[in-house]
């Protein structure tokens, strides 16, 4: 079934030359992984929109075991977090945890709207390593 999906990249994986299997904590979906053909390629249209710690609203084929991510639009990139190495290992752990305590596909609202949040948090601060 064809989902637009609005939630975070939280994880990527490489898989073959060209592709990559992404995490995606969605609003009304949950935690659903699924496969970005053609990702890795440079020019690809995919390489932009499945980075980590992008907010966006992606076209997903969601089914039982992997999906299949067709398109992506980013909603909020958080680039000040990908240009500090602080606030991208603080982001990247909050993202580890999320990934870690998450069932898959139990929608949890709340926790995205908080998760965006605590990114744009770290994102606008400029010392975050200090007060966390």
């Amino acid at each position: 079934m064809l989902e637009k999906v609005k939630g975070f990249i939280i994880k990527t994986q490489d898989y073959g030359e060209t592709h990559k299997i992404v995490t995606l904590f969605g609003q009304h979906t949950g935690k659903i992984t699924a496969i970005a053909r053609g990702a890795k390629k440079p020019k690809s249209r995919m390489a932009a929109v499945t980075q980590p710690f992008i907010y966006g609203e992606f076209l997903v084929y969601v089914t039982s075991n992997l999906g299949t991510m067709q398109q992506g639009d980013i909603v909020e990139s958080f680039r000040n977090i990908r240009e500090d190495l602080v606030k991208t290992a603080y982001t990247a752990y909050v993202m580890e945890l999320t990934d870690k305590l998450l069932d898959q596909k139990v929608p949890y609202d709340y926790l995205l709207m908080e998760l965006y949040e605590t990114c744009c948090w770290i994102a606008e601060n400029k010392d975050a390593s200090y007060q966390l």
